[in-house]
């Protein structure tokens, strides 16, 4: 029973709680960033977001192209900023940052001289290639981004 019980001991050099920061949440691994501030800045990002869409739909798409170059200017440089420390917060903004691009290249794309069947592909070409630049930065294979 004894031989049992010692199998079962975790040495202390072998498990380590997790960090715990000044409010008193669970950091997330190998970080010092807390869980709940991550959701807290990704919230925020997509808030921003959603307000700089209503401001492109209802208020007026100019200054929503800069708001969402901003957002995105902010999203990436952010991301840099984290990344060395906080890989998995910095991935997730730099794969928030595509939503502003999306909006930036289908509202400054010139495409009233091509068919209409033709946007898709004149829009996607950028898109695709901020896609395989972020799948690179991330290491990411085709089973991890669902392809497979």
């Amino acid at each position: 029973m004894e031989d049992q019980l010692k199998q079962h001991t975790i040495e202390s050099d072998d498990f380590h709680f997790p960090n715990m920061d000044a409010g008193g949440g669970a950091a997330l691994p190998e970080t010092g960033v807390s869980v709940r501030q991550a959701y807290i800045t990704t919230v925020i990002y997509v808030l921003l977001i959603a307000t700089a869409e209503l401001i492109t739909v209802y208020y007026d798409p100019k200054t929503g192209i800069l708001l969402h170059g901003a957002l995105m200017f902010a999203l990436f440089g952010h991301a840099a900023f984290l990344r060395p420390s906080h890989k998995d917060l910095s991935y997730l903004l730099m794969s928030i940052g595509i939503a502003p691009l999306i909006r930036i290249i289908s509202l400054s794309t010139p495409l009233s001289s091509f068919s209409y069947i033709y946007w898709f592909l004149i829009l996607s070409v950028p898109l695709f290639a901020g896609i395989l630049i972020l799948r690179a930065i991330q290491g990411l294979n085709e089973e991890e981004m669902g392809l497979t």
